[in-house]
């Protein structure tokens, strides 16, 4: 699930802000709910992983990206996300439905982390001189660039995830929801790249499609069509333009994140990379195989195009799902929905990557 690739990211679009219990944190997909901070947006599993790709997929440890690490507590350390609200006003438009979308996850893995749920992982609000801060300067912090002067209470606490809420602009754009990848370690970066901010989770608009960039790809069980992303015209002439021959700008508009990148186009939120795990074996005419269609971290059929169009007719659908064959022995095909909550598979993914352990100080 990488950007989001993530997190893929992160909201709980419910009819109203309500009262949520924070269990052991402290402190248009139509409405859907997103994933967990921080710890689903990785890279995708190693082909001998036994967690198949298509759920909260994507831990591998690596130098770059790796499970968020242990913090020394009073008498424990555990697996810590200590995160931070941009300023005052992401907090204020965001904090209900990222807690909600939190407890989503821990109801799902059975309540507080510990031997009996097996799993160990906390959030904490970034503190320091005697209160929870903010990640910016006060009024420093910009919604359009999603910038600001770092809070310098914070200067040892730079690996902070920046939680942020990003507004409509004047022109009535949304900015994309986005997530990073996993947790970064210092020494995984060049001397010249700000550690501040590094690990972020941008949410716009409740509205908004959320950006859970995963790498999802096209799957032996999914039919991905980038043609029907927003924006494959302009990104395909733009390479085109380039001078990269069509059929391998179109390949590459539908297998190569950093080419999708590089022309701006919202189809990399779907391409694995390079580094995807094996075809899911078994036949894959006869339904979905093991592929987790129930995960949250699936796009549903209709993301980043038009859902009306999408829903009239199938072929104009990004991604479908593939349901054996006809009478002449021409795929099926039919349209996904979004999750409103995480899978048992999302949870197994997250038992796995940070099982319960518990280490004394």
């Amino acid at each position: 699930m990488s950007n989001m690739r993530i997190w893929a990211f992160l909201l709980a679009v419910l009819p109203s802000c309500c009262l949520v219990s924070t269990l052991s944190f402290s402190h248009d997909f139509n409405g859907t709910v997103p994933s967990i901070p921080g710890i689903t947006n990785f890279s995708y599993p190693t082909a001998s992983s036994h967690i198949e790709s298509g759920f909260a997929d994507g831990l591998v440890n690596t130098a770059i990206h790796q499970p968020w690490p242990f913090l020394r507590g009073l008498k424990y350390s555990t697996r810590t996300i200590r995160y931070c609200y941009a300023d005052q006003a992401s907090q204020d438009a965001i904090e209900c439905k990222v807690n909600a979308a939190m407890n989503l996850w821990f109801e799902v893995l059975g309540g507080k982390p510990g031997p009996d749920t097996g799993f160990n992982f906390y959030f904490s609000r970034a503190f320091a001189q005697g209160n929870v801060q903010f990640c910016y300067a006060k009024d420093s912090y910009n919604s359009k660039t999603a910038q600001g002067q770092w809070n310098a209470a914070l200067h040892d606490k730079q690996d902070a995830l920046v939680v942020s809420y990003r507004p409509v602009d004047e022109n009535g754009n949304k900015p994309a929801t986005s997530a990073s990848l996993g947790y970064t370690p210092d020494n995984a970066m060049f001397p010249w790249q700000s550690r501040q901010a590094r690990h972020y989770m941008q949410i716009a608009d409740k509205d908004d499609v959320p950006r859970i960039a995963h790498e999802l790809g096209h799957d032996t069980v999914i039919e991905y069509r980038p043609q029907n992303i927003a924006g494959y015209a302009d990104a395909l002439a733009a390479a085109i333009k380039d001078g990269v021959p069509e059929a391998e700008a179109r390949n590459k508009l539908r297998d190569d994140v950093a080419f999708c990148q590089k022309y701006n186009f919202r189809g990399s939120a779907y391409v694995k990379g390079s580094d995807q795990p094996g075809i899911i074996q078994g036949d894959p005419t006869q339904g979905p195989l093991d592929f987790d269609f129930d995960s949250i971290m699936i796009y549903p059929s209709d993301a980043e195009t038009d859902t009306a169009a999408c829903r009239n007719d199938i072929a104009k659908c990004p991604m479908v799902r593939r349901v054996g064959q006809d009478q002449n022995g021409n795929a099926k095909f039919e349209y996904f929905p979004a999750k409103y909550k995480p899978s048992a598979k999302d949870a197994e993914f997250i038992r796995k990557h940070y099982p319960w352990e518990q280490t004394e100080n």
